[in-house]
């Protein structure tokens, strides 16, 4: 019995290292999950070079190119792997399978609105959401192992981004009152163009290409007419604690940028 419990704790020890070390990624959890319609055709300069592991989000895993300019995100389905195989055994589990499918093709058909509406400010440079827009090259992605996979493109969504660095980083760097304007201009971009962003969070999904703000995150785009300010007031107080605590000299401009962007546009 000891030494069945020693294998045990072995073998889930060898599990636990092995997925902290690949970051728990694996090919079989990219999505596969499309929408209907045809993307752009695809420049395939931008898949000339293989993408390297970078990092997961709550939607994607995120790959970035060899001269770092670009990160190629494909969507995670890890979740909807597991309900997929268990709605074949008991049916019941159908109805959460397709649900997280419907909410997949939602992040994707956002993505796509990002880049025909909103491709300046998000940084996207190319995307394939479809199956029907074929890609004649293959794609080549470097895991956390440093191991190389050649993929077939064609099979999984993915958008190609400009590369950024995150809005804390950035004011890091370089703490200017003209980045906190960009943010607000970025901001005011979008609403213009009537689209709602269900989570404007500064610190996670904004970042600068340069000194170009732009949005990170993609994922969370609609048409809307009427836009709501509470989503960006929350970020806006959370981002100021932030802001209060390490730059206070740029305190008031923050504050001061916030209320003449809600002036201008609720």
């Amino acid at each position: 019995m000891k030494k069945f419990i020693f294998i045990v704790a072995v073998a889930l020890g060898l599990s636990h290292f092995a997925q902290k070390q690949t970051d728990r990624f694996t090919l079989s959890k990219i999505a596969t999950v499309f929408l209907d319609g045809q993307s752009p055709t695809l420049d395939h300069s931008l898949l000339a070079e293989p993408f390297t592991y970078l990092g997961k989000g709550g939607q994607s895993y995120v790959f970035v190119s060899q001269d770092e300019q670009y990160v190629l995100k494909c969507f995670r389905s890890s979740r909807l792997q597991v309900l997929q195989f268990l709605s074949h055994l008991f049916p019941h589990f159908e109805k959460k399978k397709i649900k997280l499918e419907n909410q997949l093709k939602e992040t994707l058909a956002s993505y796509l609105l990002a880049f025909e509406k909103l491709s300046e400010e998000t940084g996207l440079v190319a995307i394939h959401l479809d199956c029907k827009t074929p890609i004649s090259s293959s794609l080549k992605i470097i895991d956390k192992l440093g191991i190389c996979h050649t993929m077939d493109p064609n099979l999984i969504p993915f958008v190609i981004q400009k590369r950024a660095i995150l809005v804390k980083e950035k004011i890091t760097s370089d703490p200017n009152q003209k980045h906190l304007a960009g943010l607000f201009s970025l901001l005011k971009s979008r609403i213009e163009k009537g689209i709602e962003d269900a989570d404007p969070n500064f610190a996670k999904n904004f970042g600068f290409v340069g000194d170009h703000a732009i949005q990170i995150d993609g994922g969370r785009f609609s048409l809307s007419d009427t836009l709501l300010q509470k989503p960006i007031a929350q970020s806006k107080e959370d981002f100021q604690h932030w802001i209060n605590a390490n730059f206070p000299e740029l305190s008031d401009d923050f504050h001061a940028l916030y209320e003449e962007f809600c002036h201008e546009v609720f």
